[in-house]
């Protein structure tokens, strides 16, 4: 049997995600690609993340007037002197 590069895929998707027939059905009808799904999930939450650095990195920048990365190495040149 002759299996086009559509039919591998969906084979390989259904071992891969143990997913029943009903539920590929559903994404086959919808025109769903549950590897699209996840690579989008994927995605949004990289995205997500990226925001929420700037988020803070806005928040830290205003708090102290200086970057994080700028912070960071005057933290780094204090580490080993002592201050009280």
């Amino acid at each position: 049997m002759n299996m086009n590069r559509g039919d591998k895929m969906r084979a390989n998707t259904i071992k891969i995600f143990n997913m029943s027939d009903s539920l590929m059905n559903f994404y086959n009808e919808m025109a769903i690609s549950p590897v699209g799904l996840l690579k989008n999930y994927a995605l949004n939450l990289i995205n997500s993340k990226v925001h929420k650095y700037e988020a803070e990195d806005s928040c830290f920048t205003k708090k102290y007037n200086c970057t994080f990365q700028e912070f960071e190495y005057k933290v780094a040149l204090m580490e080993n002197e002592e201050i009280f």
